[in-house]
């Protein structure tokens, strides 16, 4: 049943359908929140419902967290963060003094964490143990993560000012190929859980070997992306 689970690479794409629905309406910012955050409490209240057979789970998984691990990103439960990128990017690209913009981004990962602590000691907190409480999340879980992003985009804009240009242009290229870096990642990843079950039986993943696997899918994926850019531009 994995093969028809619904994830990221699914939740963007029903995102980009609803927000093009949206635009065509020409609505406000102000009411792409109202939409979100309305959307965002359905799924919040109506997570982890079973619908009665692995068919509807199945349908209804695209759009609210279904019972039986159908689902990872429902539209619903997020929904909300598309919508406050947008809203983020509005002023952010108005800001005319970005270091005045981002002046308090400790006081958010501050407040983000504390949150992200206490919530991760209750049975039902985002960062609990049932990972599904996460691909879930509630509306106050999502507006916390949303707090700690704008601190998080602020210390990256300071270490952005201190860092040498060869680090900062690698991860300007990292970011500006992410998506094909992340679909060349979706290739990489099932096949290497594969190679391990059926070749490299009894291996422990312990931290490091984790990370090392993960530096390693990082670097095969960009490699491939850029391939797959500059591959695409002599094609055109």
């Amino acid at each position: 049943m994995l093969l028809f689970c619904v994830d990221i690479l699914a939740f963007a794409g029903l995102a980009f359908i609803l927000l093009g629905i949206l635009k065509k309406f020409e609505l406000s910012n102000k009411w792409l929140v109202v939409i979100a955050v309305v959307m965002s409490l359905i799924g919040s209240v109506f997570r982890l419902t079973d619908f009665g057979s692995q068919i509807l789970n199945l349908f209804f998984a695209n759009f609210i967290g279904s019972a039986g691990g159908f689902s990872a990103f429902p539209l619903f439960n997020w929904f909300i963060f598309p919508v406050a990128g947008i809203v983020w990017g509005s002023y952010f690209i108005r800001a005319s003094d970005k270091g005045k913009f981002f002046r308090f981004w400790p006081v958010f990962i501050i407040i983000a964490m504390i949150y992200f602590y206490y919530s991760s000691t209750l049975a039902m907190g985002v960062f609990s143990k049932d990972v599904h409480y996460y691909y879930f999340m509630t509306t106050l879980d999502a507006l916390f993560c949303i707090i700690y992003a704008h601190g998080n985009i602020g210390l990256c804009y300071y270490l952005a000012k201190i860092l040498p240009d060869a680090v900062n242009k690698t991860f300007s290229i990292l970011s500006s190929n992410i998506n094909n870096i992340y679909i060349a990642q979706w290739c990489f990843i099932p096949l290497t859980v594969i190679f391990v079950v059926y070749f490299v039986k009894g291996i422990v993943f312990t931290d490091l070997l984790s990370s090392i696997l993960g530096i390693f899918a990082l670097i095969l994926s960009t490699v491939f992306a850029l391939y797959y850019k500059k591959l695409k531009i002599k094609i055109k």
